[in-house]
């Protein structure tokens, strides 16, 4: 037994390289060395992670329909695996923006059933790249809540992984906020209608933190309280370049978006 796991251990399958391209934007570079480990994998699981890192490789490169048929083959691979129908979702999103309206309609389903099943199904509650998706899905479309949009995101931002910075999630959750601009007080009253709904847990993950702001204080490591959306918002920016600043090496993907974030301060003062 203790040799078999040995043995495990050193064909396992290390994924730092194409790891480092993509967060260093080489996304061309991340998916080649991803093609090359695909004949070395031996395992549905392990070949199932190949196909969803290129997926989401292709989604940074624009090539969408390879991203889709790359998550659909890692989920049919590996139905267990949660980043598979995340990468499904990105891609399926990005693709119908290209067509109209009535498409991009059609395919709001395909999309809400990948997140139901990472964050309803497989119960991957602390699936950061969900939560934002499902954000920004909720606050597109004209008849989903742009409060339930804020809120998720709002868990996105909590739950992104140790020593990943993810300052786009920051961003994102900043301008939602700048842009609905409530005051402190409608804010307060808002977080208490909450408060009962969110401490519900026999409701759906995605039906209770669609009430995330009814949370105890204390949930965010930003600064919010009697805050208004605007100031929240430029909290939450001032917290991810703080983030940024004590990052020891920071990839280029994250300097580029410290840079767009000290843009967005300046517009705001």
């Amino acid at each position: 037994m203790l040799k078999a796991l040995v043995i495990s251990a050193l064909v396992a399958l290390n994924f730092s390289a194409a790891d480092r391209a993509f967060w260093n934007a080489d996304y061309k570079g991340c998916r080649q060395i991803l093609e090359e480990m695909l004949p070395e994998a031996e395992t549905d699981a392990d070949r199932a992670v190949i196909h969803w890192r290129i997926s989401r490789a292709c989604l940074m490169m624009e090539a969408y329909k390879d991203g889709i048929a790359h998550a659909e083959e890692a989920i049919r691979l590996n139905p267990a695996d949660a980043d598979a129908y995340m990468w499904h979702c990105a891609n399926v999103g990005r693709e119908c923006q290209l067509h109209n309206v009535a498409y991009q309609a059609s395919k709001v389903p395909v999309m809400e059933k990948d997140l139901n099943t990472i964050l309803n199904k497989l119960g991957k509650t602390r699936c950061s790249e969900a939560w934002q998706a499902l954000s920004e899905l909720y606050w597109e479309h004209p008849f989903k809540s742009s409060d339930a949009a804020i809120n998720y995101v709002r868990r996105a931002a909590v739950t992104i992984p140790r020593g990943e910075l993810r300052l786009t999630t920051y961003h994102y959750l900043a301008k939602l906020l700048y842009k609905r601009n409530w005051s402190a007080e409608k804010k307060q009253r808002q977080q208490e209608a909450n408060r009962e709904k969110f401490a519900n847990k026999k409701q759906k993950v995605t039906a209770r933190y669609a009430c995330y702001d009814g949370a105890p204080e204390g949930e965010w490591p930003w600064e919010s309280a009697g805050m208004s959306d605007r100031e929240e918002a430029v909290s939450v920016l001032n917290y991810a370049i703080g983030l940024y600043r004590r990052q020891a090496n920071p990839v280029k993907f994250e300097t580029i978006e410290y840079n767009e974030i000290q843009k967005t301060l300046s517009k705001w003062k």
